[in-house]
């Protein structure tokens, strides 16, 4: 039988092992966060702790892979450990919040039919996680930015999405208009401002849209990850376009 010693010692290792990963992650060493963090089995009083963790190590990974196969390795891991830390603990905002993100990558980045099968999955989450925190920039940029990409499916798209269910009414105005909510929680957020500027630029207001796809060049002089590089390069493409030439 295990002694209150025993146990004392274990609980006391594991937390010192979340702390370690905690810093690892903080650092940005996230291959080296997830090799740590796998290499314990946690007790059952534990486990949520170290799924969370787990998640992050696998999104953080994912955001940072140049190579598309590579992160949706990672984007599908981080789902699969946040997923379940999610049914261990439904309300945990934190573990919802990198579910959604995680997800919501996982639907954008994905061939045609996992796209809509994560889409789906993204929209059950997100409803969730706005029910439990309306006002959270994440929330409002993530179901704006959904709002965005079902209002811009082709009919061959939207046939593919059916086969999983009905394609949910969305439009560019509404999602405008919690993009901009999101704004207001968090100015400048470089994936918020991108989504804005993409936004207006669909609804036909160049004006409006240069406005924001030139703030994504400047909010970040040095992007943190490949993804938020991708971010300043749409934009940079998408400025490029006949809309934004100036009249010599």
């Amino acid at each position: 039988m295990e002694s209150s010693n025993e146990r004392d010692f274990e609980d006391k290792s594991l937390r010192d092992l979340f702390d370690e990963v905690d810093d690892l992650l903080s650092s940005g060493k996230y291959i080296e966060a997830h090799i740590l963090i796998t290499s314990c089995s946690p007790l059952p009083a534990e486990r949520f702790g170290w799924l969370y963790r787990a998640a992050l190590t696998c999104y953080n990974e994912g955001f940072s892979e140049d190579i598309e196969s590579n992160r949706l390795h990672w984007l599908r891991k981080a789902h699969d450990y946040a997923l379940e830390a999610h049914e261990l603990e439904p309300t945990d905002v934190e573990v919802l919040s990198v579910l959604c993100s995680a997800t919501g990558k996982l639907a954008e980045d994905s061939s045609m039919f996992d796209k809509a099968k994560y889409g789906f999955k993204f929209q059950k989450y997100l409803n969730k996680a706005i029910a439990l925190r309306a006002d959270s920039y994440e929330f409002l940029h993530m179901r704006g930015r959904f709002q965005y990409q079902v209002s811009m499916l082709d009919p061959v798209d939207k046939k593919i999405a059916k086969v999983f269910g009905s394609v949910p009414n969305a439009s560019l105005e509404s999602a405008l208009e919690d993009l901009l909510a999101a704004n207001n929680v968090s100015a400048d957020e470089i994936e918020n401002t991108l989504y804005i500027g993409k936004t207006y630029d669909a609804m036909g207001l160049y004006e409006n849209a240069e406005i924001y796809l030139k703030k994504v060049l400047t909010v970040s002089k040095k992007p943190e990850c490949a993804v938020e590089r991708e971010y300043v390069e749409e934009a940079a493409k998408i400025l490029e376009s006949k809309n934004y030439l100036k009249d010599s």
